[in-house]
């Protein structure tokens, strides 16, 4: 099945809840069904807000859906990382397996600190550290899992929670086009692999000629690229 998300809405402008739908396909990448439902979950709370912003919060059933969210958030960070190293090492001319790049992930996931990640509340965010596995075999279990979202996945591990303070239902467009350009990126990377084939992944597609110009994707340091080149083995 061809997989297409636009972020354009029917007048070209940017979708308001771009950035939360790509959220949304990145949790649910293994699962089309749970992503269409939660994505329709995503529009009745949008116009929840829309229509009385100053009483909304989230109701009791997208809070559950959220928790449940978020105890995968660490997953789809480790996902995120296996992309990026097949991606910076690939720049080298020789590709990297997933098996090369989960045993780089591991190493990473191991030599870290723990990661922040948002925790949902009722009507806003709060930031929570957790940690991350190491295990080779759960890392690679997570990619498989994610990686019709690989690219997605990498570009939330680079903004991270991090970013600043942010409404769940109001995004500011710069942070929009930053995330858009970052996914954009390596989606362009990832397609270009002749290993993606059989990935199924999701297209996101943005009507309006480039905004990397304006708004260039966000890559790792080259700190951490050069860790990563560091630790693949000779």
């Amino acid at each position: 099945m061809n997989r297409c998300f636009y972020i354009n809405q029917n007048d070209g402008s940017i979708k308001p809840t771009a950035v939360q739908s790509l959220d949304i396909l990145a949790f649910y990448a293994y699962d089309d069904k749970s992503a269409l439902q939660a994505l329709q979950l995503l529009q009745s709370e949008f116009h929840s807000h829309h229509s009385d912003p100053k009483n909304w919060r989230f109701s009791d059933v997208t809070q559950s859906v959220l928790h449940a969210l978020n105890k995968r958030s660490a997953q789809v960070y480790l996902s995120g990382i296996v992309a990026l190293i097949m991606a910076h090492l690939n720049e080298d001319g020789s590709p990297t397996s997933i098996n090369e790049a989960s045993k780089i992930a591991s190493e990473l996931a191991y030599s870290s600190d723990k990661i922040l990640f948002k925790v949902p509340k009722p009507n806003g965010w709060d930031y929570q550290e957790k940690a991350i596995v190491g295990d080779i075999s759960t890392i690679k279990s997570y990619f498989r899992k994610y990686r019709s979202a690989a690219h997605i996945c990498a570009a939330k591990t680079l903004i991270g929670a991090d970013s600043g303070p942010s409404h769940p239902m109001v995004q500011p467009l710069p942070k929009t086009l930053k995330l858009v350009s970052t996914v954009s990126h390596y989606q362009r990377i990832i397609e270009a692999w002749p290993s993606v084939s059989d990935w199924n992944l999701w297209k996101v597609q943005f009507e309006g000629g480039t905004i990397e110009n304006s708004y260039p994707p966000v890559t790792p340091s080259n700190e951490l690229v050069s860790q990563i080149r560091s630790l693949r083995p000779s």
